[in-house]
């Protein structure tokens, strides 16, 4: 496992520090795991495909691809349909997982601002 993850690493175009920034563990632990003296936890490796998109049975075994095929949100779809940027996905993407009363806050404080601007 510590060639192919030193390959996803690579091929993201990630230093070790960058690549263990993005998953909040210290370097050296990355270094550890390029290098074979560890072996990354369950919960490491769980992470490193979460974080990155990698295919858990090419990362363990070398079966199949480096990344896991990407399955299509809702938000991929209004994107592509809208032709919405990667900031306006996000936006909808926090919208929506809001609560409900949060939601309807930002949708009234929007409407009295909204008023006031319409107003002149």
């Amino acid at each position: 496992m510590n060639e192919r993850l030193r390959q996803l690493r690579k091929k993201l175009g990630l230093t070790q520090q960058e690549f263990a920034d993005k998953l909040g563990i210290p370097r050296n632990n990355i270094a550890g795991y390029e290098t074979g003296k560890r072996s990354p936890s369950e919960a490491a490796v769980a992470l490193i495909c979460r974080e990155f998109g990698a295919n858990e049975e090419w990362l363990r075994k070398g079966k199949g691809e480096m990344f896991a095929p990407k399955i299509e949100t809702p938000a991929d779809y209004l994107a592509r349909e809208y032709g919405l940027g990667d900031d306006e996905v996000v936006l909808i993407e926090k919208f929506a997982g809001l609560r409900s009363g949060q939601r309807r806050a930002i949708i009234d404080y929007m409407t009295s601002v909204a008023r006031e601007l319409y107003k002149q």
